[in-house]
């Protein structure tokens, strides 16, 4: 598995689908944070194929399940999780999060589909929680990505990605691969319930071992 810091983010949002495209032509929907002092950038995939849809999503509105008790009590803040040790660590394939069949029997949707459903969850909300990958001060050069006016500074800054199935990669992506370390966001609405949102691309197999790695 690729050595990155695994964990999770509480924070309130202050930019909202402040969306870009890289130069790899990977689409993105991002959010921009200040929390403890400290800017995030949460970059959500939307595609990464020019050509045509190949992100699934599951969006679970009211979404009930123990975890929510587990976010509830979270302080705000980025917190280092340990796949297969922290309580918190998601795991798509081997926790009772969402009917699997859901999310990965689903088609891939368009990237305005995505964004749509991303944008109605912030209408009215508190907060976002976000499991994922964090990296720090890093270029824009060296993460090709195109300028970005939003983010301080501009050339550096704390990044939340891997938001999304983290294990079942194939080809040149398997350097990724692992279990206990998937990636999601859990909006808290105004009304106090949770909108989960769910990703993983059409390149993923769901039948992993140990590691991560495909079994089919």
């Amino acid at each position: 598995m690729e050595e990155k810091i695994y964990g999770v983010l509480k924070a309130k949002v202050t930019v909202i689908n402040d969306g870009f495209i890289s130069k790899k032509h990977k689409s993105h929907f991002n959010l921009i944070t200040n929390e403890i002092e400290e800017q995030y950038r949460i970059n959500i995939d939307l595609h990464s194929d020019r050509n045509k849809p190949n992100v699934k999503v599951l969006c679970i509105e009211n979404y009930k399940n123990p975890i929510v008790q587990k976010l509830e009590a979270l302080t705000f803040g980025f917190v280092e999780l340990i796949p297969k040790k922290s309580p918190l660590a998601l795991d798509y394939l081997r926790e009772h999060l969402f009917p699997k069949e859901k999310l990965f029997l689903s088609e891939a949707v368009s990237h305005f589909t995505i964004s749509e459903m991303l944008d109605k969850s912030f209408e009215s909300f508190d907060y976002a929680v976000t499991f994922g990958t964090v990296y720090r001060n890093q270029s824009n050069k060296k993460n090709n990505l195109e300028e970005d006016t939003n983010i301080k500074g501009t050339q550096t800054y704390i990044g939340i990605d891997n938001i999304h199935f983290n294990q079942g990669n194939i080809s040149a992506q398997t350097k990724s691969n692992g279990i206990y370390h998937d990636g999601a966001i859990f909006v808290k609405q105004k009304d106090k319930t949770y909108n989960a949102y769910f990703f993983c691309f059409v390149e993923q197999c769901y039948k992993t071992d140990d590691n991560g790695n495909c079994l089919a």
